[in-house]
């Protein structure tokens, strides 16, 4: 499975700044929806003063033909907690919408509710967001191809690799269990290792005890 770094992610969301999709790309990256849960998320599911959001429906093909469905499994209807820079850039997202509203009036798809959509309130093709994802890393070829749903991986890596416990994870994924992420991620990185090294040094560091005061206690 390929992943970005930290770094890469960065580079990837700094270069697609003035891209239309960069507010998808960003929920993407911080949350690990999958592609049709990004899709299918509206409005009324996001609460920007409570700092979360709710995953309640998915924009899919079924059959020869696109349309709204339940999330995954009951494990995918699930509440993510989001991050400040998230939270402003659905806000960003949210003005630049009012603005098409008005443009389009009537015939914007209010009803629908969107928060990814194309200019008139109608959901984006899947497979248009995946092809035009893939040509933006081409445009920046110094970083490794992953598709879309390579960033609902790095979301996971990335929190493993600084140490957030797997059953977060994998509530954040909206797995049917733990076992699920553990079978998915349970391999170990290079900075996974090192991260473990560096804490148990910090633990006995941090506990150090002098040879005079390992006399006292023994003489107690």
């Amino acid at each position: 499975m390929r992943t970005w770094s930290a770094d890469e992610l960065a580079t990837f969301l700094a270069f697609t700044a003035q891209d239309r999709e960069l507010a998808l790309y960003h929920v993407a990256a911080a949350t690990g929806m999958r592609r049709g849960e990004l899709l299918g998320l509206r409005w009324r599911d996001v609460d920007l003063a409570g700092v979360r959001l709710s995953v309640r429906q998915q924009y899919m093909r079924q059959g020869k033909s696109l349309g709204f469905g339940p999330p995954k499994s009951a494990k995918s209807i699930r509440t993510i907690d989001l991050d400040g820079e998230t939270v402003d850039l659905l806000r960003e997202q949210r003005e630049r919408q009012l603005f098409e509203r008005r443009a389009w009036g009537k015939a914007y798809r209010a009803d629908l509710d969107l928060v990814f959509c194309r200019p008139g309130g109608i959901p984006e093709d899947p497979n248009v967001i995946g092809r035009r994802f893939g040509r933006r890393i081409r445009d920046l070829a110094k970083l490794p191809a992953i598709g879309l749903h390579g960033l609902r991986h790095t979301h996971a890596t990335l929190l493993l690799e600084e140490g957030v416990d797997v059953k977060t994870v994998s509530e954040r994924l909206g797995h049917d269990s733990v076992q699920t992420t553990l079978e998915l991620y349970g391999h170990v990185t290079p900075k996974m290792r090192g991260n473990a090294a560096a804490r148990f040094g910090s633990l006995l560091s941090n506990a150090r005890v002098t040879p005079a005061k390992a006399a006292m206690t023994a003489e107690n």
